[in-house]
């Protein structure tokens, strides 16, 4: 999976509720430069530290699909808290920082959380795969040599509610031979001594899993604690290094950025969702033991806005918040070699202070996340886009085909087809549309799939009843009208806009017509 484009969580830019949070473009650092905003009025996104070697790691705690939010008082944001909503947000944010190996926490089956998690990310070999814990690793680059996991708490055992586990991954480094491993955890959220317990038993299980300690190790997780709690200095006592401290770069995308993030943040006496929470709480940590060494790390955010509020100019995410927690990311030395004072100069001389918001700031960031997102335009289909974003934002309307006030999905498709040369598209439902592509095209795989492809998928009776046009592969964008889906190239819900296609795909109902 690539590079996506919106750094929010947006099903649509990078998901359906904005698959993509928007935009987060990767750009390469040099020493010579650093990435610049690509919008005026956002704040620099997240940094790639990828040229300085290593291996790059992330910790995410996803969130799991149960949560609703009225029991923390935020029901009102329920449909926000859906997997649906919020999964393409997570994909684009692991998308866009192209992570060596993740640590996963807090991952289910429900809402086929699990499922679209493997799918979508199939450049990686997945470990403890049916677990809430799964490891993935990029197939190219390593291969496993064992992996294991371990029950550290059970239920009732030092006031615990929940049962603990670590689980664990050899691996190789294909170009270098380079064996280390890699640990996955997730302390107990509310019960310190519970999570001492399972600190304990973590290292023991460590030396009977690597005997001597002779192997690099890098430990991933949801510790619920921050660095200076029992349950984390019985790590540092052992030798543990956390990268958050001792890594030479730190990266923040905004200054004491938490990496609980809550969902949003109190901001005059009132919570902001997706208000980015800056009280420099970190819980989620990555720690490194032996010739492993952090080279850099950073709290990885979605693309926020400037907004203000009571006065003061507040980042606030740009679509739906992909989980309560941020992930974490370093890049660790395998062998213990550290960048060049130029290098960590360079990269620890980012930019930390939000920039100054002119009235047009955010309107004009989705104009470019927009054009980010369609990509290079093919002639053929370059009066179709230009028809549907001469109708950007206009609402949901079911039945709509004229865009006064508002299109369905079939409406939009069936429009862009027609001003596209195919007058006899239908108008009408997505089911007759579909038959029309049936007779008069050919299916396609999607990862064939081009711009201009319509894919086809179900409607809430569980037939199709849904309909959507390819515009850029690479970052699984296309044109639909949704109802409350989060869009990819704007702050707002539904309507004419950029979609992430992905869930779709594994209908295998993508189809083309013509060349």
């Amino acid at each position: 999976m690539k590079a996506i484009i919106i750094g929010v969580l947006v099903f649509a830019l990078l998901s359906p509720l904005g698959l993509i949070p928007v935009a987060m473009v990767l750009m390469p650092l040099t020493v010579a430069a650093v990435a610049s905003n690509p919008c005026q009025g956002t704040h620099p996104i997240n940094q790639d530290t990828s040229s300085l070697g290593g291996v790059s790691v992330m910790s995410f705690n996803v969130k799991h699909t149960t949560y609703t939010g009225e029991a923390d008082g935020l029901g009102k944001y329920r449909e926000m808290f859906k997997w649906s909503t919020r999964g393409p947000g997570v994909l684009g944010l692991i998308s866009d920082m192209s992570p060596d190996v993740i640590g996963f926490q807090e991952v289910n089956s429900a809402e086929l959380q699990r499922s679209t998690l493997v799918d979508a990310l199939d450049e990686y070999t997945w470990v403890e795969t049916n677990t809430a814990q799964p490891i993935a690793f990029r197939t190219a680059k390593f291969a496993k040599i064992g992996s294991g996991a371990k029950q550290v708490v059970k239920i009732g055992e030092a006031g615990a509610t929940h049962n603990r586990h670590v689980r664990w991954v050899k691996l190789r480094e294909a170009t270098t031979g380079a064996t280390f491993m890699v640990l996955n955890t997730h302390a107990h959220v509310s019960n310190p001594a519970a999570r001492n317990l399972g600190a304990t038993r973590t290292l023991s299980y460590i030396n009977a899993i690597n005997p001597g300690l002779k192997l690099p190790m890098v430990i991933l997780g949801d510790f619920n604690s921050v660095l200076g709690e029992e349950s984390m200095q019985k790590y540092v006592r052992k030798g543990w290094v956390a990268a958050s401290t001792k890594a030479p770069i730190q990266l923040r995308p905004y200054p004491n950025v938490s990496s609980s993030n809550q969902w949003g943040a109190d901001v005059g006496g009132r919570f902001v969702y997706g208000a980015v929470r800056r009280t420099g709480r970190l819980i989620d940590h990555i720690l490194t033991f032996g010739s492993a060494k952090p080279v850099a790390f950073q709290v990885v955010v979605s693309r926020a806005a400037l907004q203000n509020y009571g006065g003061s100019q507040v980042p606030v995410v740009i679509g739906p918040m992909p989980s309560d927690h941020w992930p974490v990311m370093a890049q660790v030395s395998l062998d213990g070699s550290m960048p060049s004072e130029e290098q960590v100069a360079a990269l620890n001389a980012i930019d930390d202070k939000p920039l100054n918001v002119d009235p047009a700031a955010v309107k004009l960031c989705e104009e470019e996340v927009s054009d980010q997102g369609i990509g290079e335009i093919d002639p053929n289909w370059a009066a179709a886009i230009a028809y549907a974003k001469k109708h950007w934002g206009k609402p949901y309307q079911w039945g709509g085909k004229s865009g006064n006030p508002g299109f369905d999905c079939s409406g939009i498709v069936g429009q862009m087809m027609r001003v596209a040369g195919y007058s006899s598209f239908p108008l009408g439902n997505s089911a007759s549309q579909r038959k029309w592509m049936i007779r008069n095209g050919r299916k396609i795989p999607a990862s064939q799939a081009r711009q201009g492809d319509i894919f086809f998928g179900p409607g809430q009776n569980g037939v199709i009843g849904h309909v959507g046009m390819i515009v850029n592969p690479a970052k699984h964008t296309s044109i639909e009208a949704r109802k409350t889906s989060a869009r990819a190239d704007a702050n707002v819900r539904g309507g004419v806009g950029l979609y992430d296609y992905r869930y779709y795909t594994k209908y295998n109902e993508i189809y083309r017509v013509g060349g």
